[in-house]
C-alpha cells in the first residue's frame, strides 16, 4: 500500500506513480490506499474472480504467467474497512488452515468476492467454468 511508503523516496517509488497513476499526487494514493487492509487485497488478489479477470487481461502468451502491471488494472472494489471485515477474517482463517480445510475456506472466500463486484449467477458460472 502506498501508505505504508510513506516517507520512502526513491526513483522506483516516483516513476511508477508518474507512470501508472496521473491522475493522483503521491499523498491521494497514500489516502486511499489507508482504506484497505492487505489482507482483503489478498482476498481479492488469490480469488477465482481475479484469476479470471487476469487471464482475459493479461499480456503474457504464457499459461497463468502474468506481469506486474496485469495486477494494476485488476478493480478493486470501493467499500469501508467495515465491509471488508467478512473477507479478512475468512483470509486470516485460510493463512492457518491446513490443506484440507483450505478448500472449503478458498469457496467462501470466492463467494464473498464476487458479492463484492456484484456477479450473478449466469457470470459466476463463466467464473466458475
Amino acid at each position: 500500500r502506498f501508505c505504508d511508503l510513506h516517507g520512502v523516496e526513491n526513483k522506483s517509488i516516483a516513476g511508477s506513480i508518474s507512470k501508472n497513476n496521473k491522475k493522483k499526487t503521491r499523498q491521494q494514493l497514500e489516502k486511499v490506499s489507508e482504506g484497505y487492509d492487505l489482507r482483503f487485497l489478498l482476498g481479492i488478489i488469490n480469488s477465482k474472480y481475479a484469476l479470471a479477470y487476469l487471464e482475459n487481461y493479461r499480456r503474457s502468451a504464457i499459461p497463468k504467467m502474468y506481469y506486474p502491471d496485469d495486477f494494476r488494472n485488476l478493480p478493486i472494489p470501493i467499500v469501508s474497512l467495515a465491509e471488508q471485515k467478512p473477507l479478512i477474517a475468512l483470509v486470516k482463517k485460510r493463512l492457518a488452515a491446513t490443506p484440507k480445510t483450505s478448500v472449503k475456506l478458498d469457496e467462501q472466500i470466492d463467494a464473498l468476492v464476487y458479492a463484492l463486484y456484484g456477479l450473478t449467477a449466469e457470470e459466476i458460472a463463466v467464473v466458475e467454468g
